[in-house]
């Protein structure tokens, strides 16, 4: 297995379609990521981390 989802997708997506918060998953990939598959990076203090209220201001 080169990844793996915690509590899997499936769980995250039913549990915010039924109204459960929090409804996350953590994702973990054992294997290099090539750089044409990341979308993007976000950081505190960039522009887009406020679009993510639920990770932390380190």
């Amino acid at each position: 297995m080169t990844h793996g989802v915690f509590p899997s997708v499936v769980r995250a997506f039913a549990g915010k379609a039924l109204g459960h918060e929090p409804a996350d998953a953590d994702g973990f990939s054992k294997s290099p990521i090539p750089t044409q598959r990341i979308e993007s990076i976000v950081s505190p203090g960039d522009a887009g981390y406020g679009r993510f209220p639920e990770l932390p201001y380190i």
